[in-house]
């Protein structure tokens, strides 16, 4: 989505959802970027303003940003009606109340767009279970486990993320996939 489409969504999604809640808060709200690439959005409670990811604005399409401008707008109310803060019930409510099919949150897996590796469990019945997702090696995983899981110990790889996903689908087998572990 081009960013001047995503500041004309801003504004539009502000006004409707200031027809539905009286939040006056909310009318002092302006969009900012920043170039992260982990977060799509943020809403601040302490300054007015939404803040979203340059790159995955551009990246993304007008129904995912769009979605997201809900979801952060949803904070704003949710925090200042309700006080409610993350993604609890009353933030739920709001953002269905605004339009989105489902209260959820941003799905992290579409937003890492710069993830190479994803770190693996290798389980007792050979199968590759997702820990979390990496931009870089890293590095001693023979020695390392998962917190209060000690059976994990020497079970940790790392997986080029392509691979994971091809894996995932059932498009790539255990046996084909380079396992990194130091």
């Amino acid at each position: 989505m081009k960013l001047s489409e995503a500041f004309e969504t801003f504004y539009n999604e502000k006004e409707k959802a200031l027809k539905v809640y009286n939040c006056k808060q909310l009318e002092n709200y302006k969009l900012t970027w920043n170039n992260r690439k982990s977060s799509f959005g943020l809403a601040y409670f302490s300054k007015p303003e939404i803040q979203l990811s340059r790159p995955l604005t551009l990246t993304h399409s007008t129904e995912h940003v769009t979605d997201t401008i809900r979801h952060e707008i949803a904070h704003v109310i949710a925090f200042f009606i309700y006080g409610d803060r993350g993604h609890g019930k009353y933030w739920k409510e709001v953002l269905l109340k605004l339009g989105n099919k489902e209260a959820n949150r941003t799905g992290k897996a579409e937003v890492l767009l710069d993830r190479k590796w994803t770190l693996v469990y290798l389980d007792e019945r050979n199968q590759l279970i997702k820990i979390s997702m990496h931009s870089r090696k890293l590095k001693n995983l023979s020695s390392r486990y998962i917190k209060n899981n000690k059976k994990t110990l020497g079970r940790l790889y790392l997986v080029l993320t392509k691979d994971f996903k091809l894996y995932e689908a059932n498009k790539l087998n255990i046996s084909n996939i380079n396992l990194y572990q130091d």
